[in-house]
Order: C-alpha cells, then sequence, then structure tokens
C-alpha cells in the first residue's frame, strides 16, 4: 500500500485534484463547514490549519455518506431539489 493512503490525514491539495476543484475553494469550503470529512481550525489571525480525514473523505467522494441521508424533521428519506420543485408546482 502506497505510504500516503496509509495515513488518516489527506493534504488539502490532494483532496482538491480528486474532487476537481482548486485548493482554495476546498480551503474556504472546509472554514464553512460545508464538508463532513475534514475541519479548518484559525491558528491566528491571518493562518489557518486544515485537516481532512481520508476514510470519510473517500465515503464522501462514494457517494455512501448519501445512503441513509434523512430530512432532519421526519423520519423519511430526504427529498431531492427536484422533487421538491415538482411538489411546489402541483
Amino acid at each position: 500500500m502506497d505510504a500516503d493512503k496509509a495515513t488518516p490525514r489527506m493534504s488539502v491539495e490532494e483532496a482538491a485534484r480528486r474532487m476537481g476543484v482548486t485548493p482554495m475553494f476546498l480551503r474556504m469550503g472546509l472554514r464553512l463547514g460545508k464538508f463532513p470529512f475534514g475541519t479548518a481550525i484559525q491558528t491566528s489571525r491571518s493562518r489557518w490549519t486544515y485537516y481532512i480525514n481520508r476514510k470519510r473523505f473517500e465515503v464522501y467522494m462514494a457517494g455512501a455518506d448519501m445512503a441513509n441521508a434523512y430530512d432532519q424533521t421526519t423520519t423519511k428519506p430526504a427529498e431531492s431539489v427536484a422533487d421538491r420543485a415538482e411538489m411546489t408546482e402541483r
């Protein structure tokens, strides 16, 4: 196994490349808490540190994190945006 893949941590650059986004896009998403696989910590006024969990990233990229997505107000599976739009048109 590749030594990098054995570590639980993944670099922002590697994750961004695999997602097809820029490292800055990923950093901003981590700062805003938009991704379930990592976090960003502000260490000083202008410095940030990023952590991406490799295993959680792999689950996210495989779409497996969405397999059990539920609407938090009910116990039924969450509806897609398209489903909601269709329902409002009726």
